[in-house]
């Protein structure tokens, strides 16, 4: 079996640069990022990458865990070089010769995104919630796993340490993640904003389909309950929330309905033992939550009530009470759409499937995430989604 000591004499680790060189290099992406203002950025793919294509690297805000590699490539465009010497036209007057045009090679760049984790458990956890996420046709960006077995992982990795060995700190980043043997290789759509970055009361009014995407907030929400993803928003959970995972769209992707994307999307599971006070204080929490939504989901729950006053308390973000019902009819829905789309059966079939997708591991690190799905408490809590689904309480409210 491949280890991780096998890897680091196949992967290029560069130990020095002479001066000279750390110059020219640092100039020429210096030189290539300022031609990148006045290029458009063509959408990303995650297919067929060729890394010697790549020509940058940094690292994502913090908070989100990811690389950014900006890739260049030559590509033929027709362009108008003049005009042919002949003319046409009556004896009336001349009209314009026809334009003449050539093929010729312009440059061209896009990007993608390497998802990387704190913990080096989570990666198979989050490939877990993203399969879900997919069944359930949530708004993620299209992405791969790239694992050590595949030869494109070597070309990957020589590339990105190369294009960070002037980055002291960058570089033994990215050398420490790729010690985990795979990489999320994720779709990078520009336009994209954060909450801080975001003019929420027009990105949210009603002229801007502000309910509409109240109600896709709630669905969300939904799913993060169901996967007790509390990181994200702190509605049943005692946290501060990282908004920072949720990005926002000013109009949706060309066919598709949703003005939001996920990343760090993850699952934490709490073991279900009788003797586990953690796993009956959730389960009562959702209980709490869905009685009261089900039971009118025209007044307001406190733990929505509390969202908001978070909201405005911590992120100067005001919600109207209004727009908090919105989010209640939201996750009705969510909870309507995950009782539809997933079984216990799928649950389990897909911890199969993505415990198979790696086939060299450090450490066990790949298995322990995997067996971090702890598969009874995810059926416990989709026993009460599917529970009061079924009860049909209020049911003229789930087709809004």
């Amino acid at each position: 079996m491949k280890t991780i000591k096998n890897l680091k004499n196949k992967i290029f680790f560069p130990k020095t640069l002479h001066q000279q060189q750390q110059q020219e290099y640092s100039k020429s992406v210096s030189d290539e990022l300022e031609n990148e203002l006045y290029k458009p950025i063509v959408e990303s793919k995650i297919s067929n990458l060729d890394w010697n294509q790549a020509i940058h690297i940094e690292k994502c805000d913090q908070k989100l865990n990811c690389l950014v590699v900006t890739f260049v490539e030559e590509v033929m465009v027709q362009k108008q070089i003049g005009s042919s010497g002949g003319s046409s036209g009556s004896s009336s007057g001349k009209s314009s010769p026809p334009p003449v045009y050539q093929m010729v090679k312009q440059q061209q760049y896009y990007k993608v995104l390497l998802k990387t984790s704190p913990s080096s458990q989570q990666i198979a956890q989050t490939v877990y919630v993203n399969v879900l996420e997919s069944i359930l046709k949530l708004p993620i960006p299209e992405m791969r796993l790239l694992e050590y077995s595949n030869p494109e992982y070597e070309a990957m990795s020589n590339q990105i340490l190369k294009l960070s060995s002037n980055n002291n700190t960058l570089f033994n980043y990215i050398k420490k993640e790729l010690k985990k043997l795979y990489l999320l290789v994720m779709a990078y759509r520009p336009g994209a904003k954060t909450l801080e970055q975001l003019n929420f009361k027009e990105y949210f009014s009603s002229s801007n389909n502000g309910d509409k995407k109240y109600m896709q907030l709630g669905q969300l929400i939904a799913f993060d309950m169901f996967c007790n993803n509390w990181d994200r928003f702190p509605l049943i959970w005692e946290s501060q929330g990282n908004f920072s995972n949720i990005l926002f769209y000013d109009q949706p992707e060309a066919g598709q309905e949703w003005y939001f994307s996920l990343m760090d999307s993850n699952i934490t599971y709490i073991n279900n033992s009788s003797f586990t006070v953690g796993h009956h204080r959730y389960i009562n929490r959702i209980k709490s939550l869905f009685f009261s939504l089900y039971s009118n989901p025209n007044i307001e729950t406190r733990q929505v009530r509390r969202l908001r006053e978070h909201m405005s308390k911590h992120y100067k973000v005001n919600i109207p009470e209004s727009s908090g019902i919105l989010l209640q009819y939201g996750i009705i829905q969510g909870i309507q759409r995950i009782v539809n789309n997933l079984t216990s059966n799928i649950l389990k079939e897909t911890k199969e499937k993505v415990k198979s997708m790696v086939k060299y591991e450090n450490e066990n690190i790949w298995k322990k995430g995997i067996d971090g799905i702890y598969l009874p408490f995810l059926y416990d809590i989709f026993d009460k989604y599917d529970e009061f689904e079924l009860s049909q309480i209020n049911k003229k409210y789930l087709n809004i």
